[in-house]
């Protein structure tokens, strides 16, 4: 039986880009454990009067063969970001291992439309949020949300760190 390995679980940012001709709206290149690339430097005026910004991205299971699911799969955050003025929480989409259709997400600085979002900020595997089973060829919704308090310094990048496993403890 075919089993999944690291290399088929890819995280992808998801937007709009064509629409907004803005980059990180778009679907882009594997991000690799860290959100450095999911959201934009943190400007001087968000910085100064406090800021909340949300990003889409999706859980990509590219096992091959009918049984490479990715069973049990799980989330947290093994750092925060590197601000002690900003920080991320994550939601998992209601609409699990999907195999396509539209990204509902368009407006960086608008809550996603999705109702039922839980956001958190899940610190280690105790406390991860469950992906649910993501089966090959298909995929998994993630919204992030950055929260920028009044007064945070306007870093770039401003970088946290996740984890994406499947194990237990």
């Amino acid at each position: 039986m075919p089993s999944v390995t690291a290399s088929d679980i890819v995280l992808m940012k998801v937007g709009g880009g064509s629409l907004t001709g803005d980059a990180y709206y778009s679907l882009g290149a594997p991000l690799i454990g860290s959100l450095e690339e999911l959201f934009p430097a943190v400007q001087p005026a968000q910085a100064s009067s406090g800021y909340t910004d949300y990003a889409c991205a999706v859980i990509c299971n590219y096992a091959s063969g009918t049984d490479g699911s990715f069973v049990g799969g799980r989330i947290y955050f093994s750092s925060q970001t590197s601000s002690p003025k900003t920080s991320i929480q994550v939601a998992v989409s209601g609409e699990a291992n999907v195999t396509g259709g539209e990204f509902p997400f368009s407006v960086r600085e608008a809550a996603p439309y999705e109702l039922g979002l839980t956001f958190s900020s899940p610190s280690s595997i105790a406390s991860a949020i469950e992906l649910g089973n993501i089966d090959s060829g298909n995929f998994t919704l993630l919204y992030f949300k950055r929260i920028i308090e009044a007064g945070a310094m306007a870093l770039n990048p401003d970088i946290c760190t996740f984890v994406i496993t499947n194990a237990v403890s």
